[in-house]
């Protein structure tokens, strides 16, 4: 009959999934002939060799940007030649809630609620707790200006002492209306600070060219190195007579109320530096050290009452030859705001 099937494949026939797995009339196993197996075997072979060799490669030029092992685990791109640059970051704690509102940088609380305080003294207290050094920690040194400092492998202690009110039992200031901030500067890795004050011929200090080169800092605009930053660091290299290079391969530190309504609110008087007002320079370089860790100038803020309920902006900047500074970038700066209420 005209346009009937055959029944070859039917079931009554001996057909269906039988025949799918081997056809005796055209060779087939599953549907394909021996020829057409053969071709598609050899298809994804090549197929997934080439895909295996496209990984393999792609791995290898990745690997050429992890650290060397050889050297202590350095990165493979440091300073200029990598994305962060050699400009070090700056940094402070304690911080607001970040899951609340990322961008925030502002420090507001209530002297008379616990709980405010207590927010924020508690970061504080976690970091420095974290500052502890471990028992057996054998490359952890005390450092000092013409004593120890940081090598590829040792690397320096980090003082929690001597940081007057800014201590756990005070909670740092939070209660009394005098706000502890740390201040940081972020990991470069083999970044040293250039001191001022150092003849690039001679490689030694000179007394004329640190005045000159602090006076050009106090002199830039739009807003330069305050002259009690000026002062303090003449007088400390005076106080360390045959270690000046030590002392002026310093990060220093200058905090102040950004505009000026912000400086009537919060006067350079009432900001405290503590244990010193910058980074000593035997912390540096940071090399990936084991049991490293950052340095800090603690900056107590001792708000005045008639400030009180008032949002004050406040910049910190640190200062050395190779750090540069831009307000809007953020370049060689911190800012944040504090409302104390």
């Amino acid at each position: 009959m005209a346009g009937k099937k055959s029944d070859k494949y039917s079931p009554n026939g001996g057909g269906g999934f039988g025949t799918f797995l081997y056809n005796s009339d055209t060779g087939q196993v599953l549907g394909r002939t021996c020829g057409s197996w053969l071709k598609i075997t050899v298809f994804y072979i090549i197929f997934y060799a080439c895909l295996a060799a496209f990984f393999y490669l792609c791995y290898q030029i990745f690997a050429t940007t992890l650290e060397r092992p050889e050297e202590n685990g350095s990165p493979k791109w440091t300073q200029d030649a990598s994305l962060i640059g050699a400009n070090p970051g700056v940094g402070f704690r304690p911080m607001p809630d970040q899951d609340k509102n990322s961008e925030s940088t502002l420090i507001w609380y209530r002297t008379k609620d616990p709980a405010d305080s207590a927010f924020w003294s508690d970061q504080l207290t976690d970091f420095l707790n974290k500052l502890k050094v471990k028992e057996g920690a054998d490359n952890v040194v005390e450092c000092s200006v013409g004593g120890n400092s940081a090598t590829q492998k040792r690397v320096c202690k980090v003082p929690t002492e001597g940081l007057g009110d800014c201590t756990v039992d005070n909670s740092f200031g939070y209660p009394d209306g005098k706000p502890c901030v740390l201040i940081k500067l972020n990991k470069i890795y083999d970044w040293e600070p250039e001191p001022f004050g150092i003849d690039d011929d001679t490689n030694k200090y000179d007394k004329k060219l640190l005045e000159d080169e602090l006076e050009e800092k106090v002199q830039e605009q739009p807003k330069g190195m305050p002259v009690s930053l000026k002062n303090y660091i003449l007088n400390e290299v005076a106080k360390k007579p045959g270690n000046e290079i030590e002392v002026l391969r310093s990060v220093w530190l200058s905090c102040a109320g950004e505009n000026v309504g912000d400086e009537e609110n919060l006067p350079e008087s009432s900001i405290t530096y503590l244990p010193f007002r910058g980074i000593p320079g035997y912390y540096f370089p940071y090399k990936n050290q084991p049991n490293y860790k950052s340095p800090f100038v603690m900056v107590q803020l001792n708000v005045p009452e008639t400030s009180h309920h008032t949002l004050i902006n406040v910049e910190c900047r640190a200062w050395a030859k190779n750090v540069k500074y831009d307000r809007i970038d953020r370049l060689g700066s911190v800012h944040f705001e504090i409302l104390v209420d």
